[in-house]
């Protein structure tokens, strides 16, 4: 149940309500508009009562990918390597859920990255793969990518997961891929902490089989 209605950019002080515009006006790029039943608004909209959090992950956002934004630069990360980052995160969050037994089962952004990702050339098999915790069917680079994701979720990077991804992406896309993952981590949390509806799995699959890249 949602627990936060959208602000309405009346709120807060002169600097907040400047935030809201400001914010509102990124949320017009493409990479915020694709039609979805689980739009990006459904966790804006609340967000921007606190205008000035919700333009910080914006802004982080945009220093590591492309949203869309004319005046980043969207950092180092491709589009089809972020997407590979995202699905990691939501399907190691979606396992953990599903044992835990939680109502919110990370379903919902998967559902809102499907097309993006595809169209990125992120592989329709690998989605599966992560989604299915089938590490099998990952390529070697993906299989190195999401355990890596997955030691930064887990707090349990050593020195010998860092070293090896350092040494296929550098220093800076390593960093990059830590903070990416933290990111869309956070991201999903306010989610379910705002009480959004999720996806189902039906609705994954069914996303997943008639999607085109």
């Amino acid at each position: 149940m949602r627990r936060v209605e959208p602000a309405t950019g009346s709120e807060g002080s002169p600097d907040d309500q400047a935030a809201f515009r400001e914010v509102h006006a990124r949320l017009g790029g493409a990479f915020f508009t694709e039609k979805s039943q689980y739009p990006p608004s459904d966790l804006f909209g609340p967000l921007l009562h606190a205008p000035r959090v919700a333009r910080a992950i914006l802004e982080l956002g945009g220093a590591l990918r492309d949203l869309g934004v004319p005046s980043g630069d969207g950092g180092s990360l491709n589009d089809d390597f972020a997407e590979l980052i995202a699905f990691a995160v939501f399907a190691r969050m979606h396992a953990e859920a599903v044992q835990q037994g939680r109502a919110f089962a990370y379903l919902r952004p998967m559902i809102n990255h499907v097309p993006r990702a595809l169209r990125s050339g992120t592989r329709r098999e690998a989605i599966r793969a992560l989604v299915d915790g089938d590490d099998g069917a990952l390529l070697r680079e993906e299989r190195e990518v999401a355990e890596f994701v997955r030691a930064v979720l887990a707090g349990s990077v050593d020195d010998v997961c860092w070293s090896r991804m350092q040494a296929q992406l550098g220093p800076r896309r390593t960093i990059e891929t830590a903070s990416y993952a933290l990111l869309d981590f956070f991201v999903c949390r306010l989610e379910a902490a705002l009480g959004l509806p999720d996806a189902t799995r039906e609705e994954l699959d069914l996303l997943l089989k008639e999607s085109t890249p």
